[in-house]
């Protein structure tokens, strides 16, 4: 979010307030980063921010005392219901309203903020939403959510989605807005490129940065590893890195790794990207739904690896979202969920290229200009151009 808003502010002389809810006590950085890294981009700009969070013992309260609540978006989390505190703090009136879920409240507040300010609204849906096919989402498949979902793309000028299989669908379910619907995916910025040769160490390394929490669990991965035997070569040389929080479940299968695993927690970002560098095959895991039509979650983290420029090695439905991203871009090695054979397979070739140094496998062209964040905020700016009168002097919210 913050790369987009960024390059819209200095590449198209636009000026951007940003209306956001208040972070935690426990994050580091965070929504105020946006408007200090670059102090002279965002001279101009406003950042609002809206304490929404219910304590502990309030979401206590309401799973108990309301449990009918919790089939309302991000019920433990008031942002849309406080829309009414942005247009009090905003200094100047916005000539458009640019918004991106999840979470959903994100996009009911700028639905509110739209009507509010009579205003063109861009509205991106980086995941689905009643077409979400992951269970602890069920709720947004209600019949509230439809009524809902259908009024807000209704209300907006623009709808875009960070994968084409999400594009496709909603499509099919909303034929009379297709001329509204673009796909804007995730982005990398030129800075972010990978300049630097693969150079190979002792050790062959494979590399996973992100969660492993709630249905996305590298069980699939560890399952194929722990089936081969404690003295096989591919071990021998073998470190997985994993950087990132992880769940209960993750935990356990942690300590039942064998020497291989080398868990580092959570790092800050800057230390994940010199991990990133640092690898020979990067790790990517996704959901599991066992078809190409639900698995329409591209990972954030593949726009990532593209530009880090080493191989990746997905493991994700076929056909999905992830699987095709990966094939498209020609970023490596795709494997179906439950395929044991096929991983350790995609290991064995990548593990014995490594002990041959062959550079051409490691080092991969340079990423999709498409997926570049200019090339992205030109499009969202050309639209904002047909829409709004008065360029360039547009104030995006």
């Amino acid at each position: 979010m913050g790369k987009i808003l960024t390059e819209l502010r200095r590449q198209h002389n636009l000026v951007v307030d940003v209306a956001t809810a208040e972070a935690p006590p426990s994050a580091v950085g965070c929504h105020a980063d946006i408007l200090t890294m670059e102090p002279e981009i965002w001279a101009n700009s406003q950042l609002i921010t809206v304490p929404c969070r219910l304590h502990r013992w309030q979401r206590l309260l309401v799973r108990v005392l309301l449990p009918r609540l919790r089939r309302l978006p991000d019920w433990w989390f008031l942002f849309a219901w406080r829309w009414r505190q942005i247009p009090a703090q905003l200094k100047r009136s916005p000539d458009l309203i640019y918004s991106r879920s999840f979470p959903i409240s994100s996009t009911l507040a700028a639905f509110h903020l739209a009507r509010h300010y009579g205003v063109p609204w861009f509205l991106h849906l980086s995941d689905p939403w009643c077409e979400s096919s992951i269970s602890i989402e069920r709720f947004f498949r209600s019949r509230w959510h439809k009524r809902i979902e259908a009024r807000c793309l209704e209300r907006a000028q623009r709808i875009s989605f960070a994968s084409v299989i999400t594009l496709e669908r909603y499509q099919q379910c909303y034929p009379h807005l297709k001329s509204r619907m673009v796909f804007d995916p995730n982005t990398y910025t030129s800075s972010q490129v990978n300049q630097q040769p693969w150079q190979p160490v002792h050790r062959f390394r494979l590399v996973h940065t992100g969660s492993f929490t709630l249905e996305r669990s590298p069980d699939q991965l560890f399952e194929a590893l722990s089936a081969l035997p404690l003295d096989h070569p591919l071990l021998q040389d073998l470190t997985l890195i994993h950087a990132g929080p992880v769940d209960g479940h993750t935990r356990r299968l942690f300590s039942r790794a064998g020497s291989w695993l080398d868990d580092r927690g959570t790092v800050p970002t800057h230390e994940a990207r010199e991990l990133q560098v640092r690898a020979d095959l990067l790790i990517a895991v996704d959901w599991q739904f066992g078809n190409s039509r639900d698995a329409q979650y591209l990972l954030s983290k593949l726009t990532d690896y593209m530009a880090i420029r080493r191989p990746v090695l997905a493991i994700t439905d076929r056909d999905g979202a992830s699987w095709q991203f990966v094939q498209a871009n020609q970023l490596g090695m795709t494997v179906d969920h439950g395929d044991h054979a096929g991983i350790i397979t995609a290991l064995m070739d990548y593990w014995q290229a490594w002990r041959k140094q062959q550079h051409s496998r490691f080092e991969l062209p340079m990423p999709c200009r498409s997926y570049c964040v200019d090339e992205v905020a030109k499009r969202i700016a050309d639209s904002a151009r047909k829409v709004q009168s008065g360029w360039p002097a547009t104030r995006i919210l």
